[in-house]
């Protein structure tokens, strides 16, 4: 029991202390809660304010309310273009994407690079190689169907070229945009 006896004799004793600490440490709740309600009518007045100006008129409410249609308005219109650019990107695999020109000279007597290949190529590799070989009198074309990336019928040399580079150009201007996406 002494210890019992030691606290109630030291409470007895620091008796005036004990108390003030008390009443200071309340003193402060109270102003704590004094200012905590003032800011709290303060962020109540200003709400009203807010809801109701101009003769009753609730602004912030239309103001929500407009806000929330335009952003309806604006995810429909996304979502819309969104469809139309996917239906673009699948028509756009049959433009012509890879296409190169090799001109020469046909024949070894004659000046001049007047003959050509020209390659036009889709996405997926399918078009068409057309040929003009140039003769001091006479003048041919051919056409010749590619299908992914393969001739139908026999190439010469010089379609055979322009085919390869046809695809190469492709692949050239893919890794030059990624290239230049990096440096953005």
């Amino acid at each position: 029991m002494s210890l019992l006896e030691d606290y109630t004799r030291f409470l007895l004793s620091h008796q005036a202390v004990l108390l003030s600490a008390v009443f200071l440490f309340t003193l402060a709740v109270t102003a704590a809660f004094i200012i905590a309600v003032l800011r709290l009518r303060t962020l109540h007045r200003l709400y009203r304010a807010a809801l109701s100006r101009r003769e009753g008129e609730n602004e912030l409410e239309k103001m929500l309310v407009y806000l929330g249609q335009a952003t309806q308005s604006l995810t429909q219109r996304v979502t819309g273009l969104e469809n139309e650019m996917e239906e673009v990107r699948t028509r756009a695999r049959f433009y012509f994407q890879r296409w190169a020109l090799e001109r020469y000279r046909a024949f070894k007597d004659q000046g001049g690079d007047q003959s050509f290949t020209l390659v036009l190529l889709d996405e997926n590799g399918d078009g068409v190689i057309l040929t003009s070989i140039y003769g001091r009198d006479e003048s041919r074309c051919f056409a010749k169907e590619v299908e992914r990336g393969q001739a139908r019928q026999p190439l010469s040399e010089e379609e055979k070229r322009a085919l390869r580079m046809a695809f190469g150009k492709k692949e050239a201007r893919k890794q030059e945009f990624a290239a230049t996406e990096e440096n953005l």
